[in-house]
C-alpha cells in the first residue's frame, strides 16, 4: 500500500493464489492480469479468448504490446501469492506459463 502510495503511476497486480474456485488455474491467473492491466490502463482493446494454451502464447505479445503502446511511462509490478496452491496439471508449477522476460517497463 506505501509503495501505491508514492507511485501512483505504476501499475500494480495482485493476484492471490487459491482465494477462489478459479484463482488456482495458470489460464485464469493470466486472464485476470490482462483485464487488471486493462483496466487500468481504460483500455477497451481486445484481450485473447480461448483455450489455456492459447492464453499462454498470446500473454507475452499482447504484454508488450499493450504497456508499450499505452503503458510507456508505467511500471508494471505483478505480486503472484501463493504458488504453492496452483494447479499443477500443464507443469503450472514449473511456471512456464509466464514470459521469460517482461517488457522494459
Amino acid at each position: 500500500a506505501r509503495y501505491c502510495e508514492h507511485h501512483p503511476e505504476d501499475i500494480v497486480i495482485s493476484i492471490f493464489v487459491g482465494c477462489s474456485a478459479q484463482s488456482n488455474h495458470h489460464g485464469s491467473i493470466l486472464r485476470r492480469v490482462m483485464e487488471d492491466v486493462s483496466d487500468w490502463l481504460d483500455l477497451k482493446d481486445d484481450i485473447p479468448q480461448g483455450d489455456t494454451k492459447f492464453i499462454c502464447s498470446e500473454f507475452p505479445r499482447w504484454l508488450e504490446k499493450t504497456m508499450s503502446s499505452y503503458g510507456r511511462n508505467r511500471r508494471l509490478i505483478l505480486i503472484l501469492d501463493g504458488l504453492s496452491a496452483l494447479d499443477p496439471r500443464e507443469n503450472a508449477m514449473d511456471l512456464v506459463w509466464l514470459p521469460f522476460s517482461f517488457p522494459k517497463n
